[in-house]
């Protein structure tokens, strides 16, 4: 998560400079070089708790001779860094930038199968912090990368943790899975709609460009010229029981809607547990709740009957709601009218 990135003044000294020797050995091939090569490739990055922390992805540039990161969350922040051996000095040096305006030096070099960097920072008050990131394969493997950075107020006698992340490898070359090409993007606050791509990593929008995208990244693309992208439509009341002789549910998923709430107007499904495993092992195309139905229950426990309940019913239907609470009822629906 902490990129590098060379001053663009040292890299055009570099360009200006008179070309080095020729020599036998290709440049960076050496084996300090490629200690950090265990950080290339596509990682989706989870955080201590489990949940997604973002994505990342690590190249060799430059002739193999820097690492090249480019970090992205799900609510748009964004870094990236240059990390490559100093020979002269035989230190590794890390600069991380992002779109925070951030800046993080770092330095240090590899050790116990461990690459350790470390770094200050000064905050407006002039309060100087110690930044230490270490890096390691996790079970020595190569699909699993630990990230754990630490800080420390007191000059390192005693750190405290900022991030401890764990990098989990995506086996596919590309940077994206999905990347939905110039469509106008509604974003459901209420502004107007811009014409942007959308780059999506698993099952989650990673990037929103107003800038076109390069498809070669990704392993899908979509052309939304002409068409509007948006987050998808919820109908708070439907009437789903059709839905598993027809579980693509077309009929919503074709008019952009995602997410439906059904059993309204007194009328769920019951037993309701059952109905719910049955819609699991049938698989349907959209995200699907149910209300538990007071004239279902109702009906269950007294028919038609046009009177009030005995206390054993009420108590009975009372009883009904609550285990369909307990078994993942969103709420409870009436409809009176249709008794």
């Amino acid at each position: 998560m902490r990129p590098v990135c060379f001053p663009l003044m040292m890299l055009t000294l570099s360009l200006a400079s008179a070309a080095p020797p020729l020599s036998a050995q290709r440049p960076c091939s050496a084996e300090a070089n490629r200690h950090f090569d265990f950080w290339e490739g596509r990682w989706m990055v989870r955080a201590a708790t489990g949940a997604l922390a973002g994505h990342n992805t690590l190249s060799l540039v430059l002739g193999e001779c820097v690492l090249q990161e480019h970090y992205t969350t799900p609510s748009g922040y964004e870094g990236k860094s240059l990390n490559i051996f100093d020979q002269t000095r035989g230190v590794w040096h890390q600069t991380w930038v992002d779109n925070q305006g951030a800046l993080l030096q770092l330095e240090g070099g590899y050790q116990d199968d461990r690459m350790v960097m470390q770094g200050e920072t000064v905050d407006a008050a002039g309060i100087v912090t110690l930044n230490r990131i270490t890096w390691s394969r996790i079970d020595g493997g190569r699909d699993r990368v630990r990230q754990l950075w630490e800080l420390s107020a007191d000059g390192g006698t005693v750190w405290t943790t900022s991030f401890d992340g764990t990098y989990i490898r995506l086996e596919t070359g590309a940077d994206w899975d999905l990347l939905i090409q110039g469509g106008t993007v509604m974003n459901g606050t209420g502004r107007p709609g811009f014409s942007a791509d959308v780059a999506i990593v698993d099952d989650r929008i990673v990037r929103v460009s107003r800038t076109p995208l390069d498809p070669e990244r990704a392993s899908r693309t979509i052309d939304a010229t002409g068409l509007v992208v948006a987050p998808g439509f919820i109908d708070l009341h439907a009437h789903l029981d059709p839905l598993l002789r027809l579980p693509g549910a077309e009929s919503h998923v074709r008019q952009g809607v995602t997410t439906a709430l059904g059993g309204p107007d007194g009328g769920g499904p019951w037993p309701f547990a059952e109905h719910l495993e049955l819609a699991a092992s049938v698989g349907v195309g959209m995200n699907v709740g149910f209300m538990v139905g007071h004239n279902t229950v109702r009906r269950e426990v007294m028919g038609l009957e046009n009177r009030a309940p005995t206390a054993s019913e009420l108590e009975r239907m009372k009883g009904m709601v609550a285990q369909a609470m307990d078994e993942g009822a969103w709420a409870i629906s009436t409809g009176l009218k249709y008794l």
